[in-house]
């Protein structure tokens, strides 16, 4: 009778040895992998919040001062929600260690409506394209026409919009020059961007109170001199990360924070002019 072939017991031994090696640095890498890119993709997350509340936020104080009238808009300026009287293009309110709020006043609108009818001096009423973003008739819409003159808009019928160019005196006042059709009618807003339960939200100060605008957020600093903003912006992952500390906070959220430095440049322009 022939020798019978096969695996030893030792042999087998060895072999599972060897697979489980090869699988336990398999897993393992993989293990490292998967933590790599969960970590990767919560940085990433994180900093596309902070990016998107800083770029409009940005945007905004950049624009400030443009087809700002000379009279007062409504705000709620310190969050304690009563509207004060706003004349500065740029309203920085400190938090005292904590988070800031900052107002602005301008034309923010990229596609403003534009007169459907051409309007000759004295006008007291104008046509739009569209008149839907002129919705504040109750705190009367502020308007910058053909990029000249402010008006208050007193009542909407349509498209149709009547204004007064001066509010201070009685009665409805018309413009002071003509103008043409396809000249923009843009909406003056007076927009407050804070930080409330981790969400950096954007008030028009309209009475809808604010908005959400980008979550995981912690805090916003501004800093404003000289016609310049600095503006920080800090957010936290939105999930914690057990082995991981952070040594400021004691927790085990990442965090990041965004920089910008905004030259306010309506109102460097206005400089410049003087």
């Amino acid at each position: 009778m022939g020798k019978e072939k096969g695996f030893t017991l030792v042999e087998l031994l060895v072999a599972m040895a060897i697979s489980g090696i090869v699988v336990a640095a398999v897993y393992t890498a993989f293990v490292t992998q998967q933590k790599s890119y969960t970590v990767q993709n919560q940085v990433a997350e994180t900093q596309q919040n902070a990016r998107v509340g800083l770029d409009l936020i940005a945007r905004e104080v950049r624009m400030a001062g443009y087809g700002q009238p000379t009279w007062a808009l409504p705000a709620d300026t310190d969050g304690d929600g009563d509207n004060e009287s706003v004349t500065d293009p740029v309203t920085v309110v400190d938090g005292g260690g904590g988070t800031d709020r900052v107002t602005v006043i301008g034309c923010f609108d990229p596609a403003p409506p534009t007169l459907s009818e051409a309007l000759i001096s004295g006008a007291t009423t104008l046509k739009v394209t569209s008149a839907s973003v002129f919705d504040n008739i109750n705190n009367k819409d502020n308007i910058f026409i053909g990029g000249f003159e402010n008006a208050k808009v007193t009542n909407k019928s349509g498209t149709t919009l009547t204004i007064d160019t001066d509010p201070n005196t009685s009665g409805n006042q018309g413009t002071v020059r003509s103008y043409n059709i396809g000249d923009e009618v843009s909406p003056v807003r007076a927009i407050t961007y804070y930080v409330e339960d981790d969400t950096m939200r954007r008030d028009e100060n309209t009475g809808a109170g604010g908005q959400p605008l980008a979550e995981n957020i912690e805090g916003l600093q501004i800093t404003y001199a000289n016609k310049i903003a600095n503006i920080s912006v800090f957010a936290r992952s939105r999930e914690s990360d057990p082995t991981y500390r952070d040594a400021t906070h004691g927790d085990h959220y990442r965090r990041r924070m965004l920089i910008s430095n905004v030259n306010v440049r309506n109102l460097l322009y206005k400089i410049e002019e003087e």
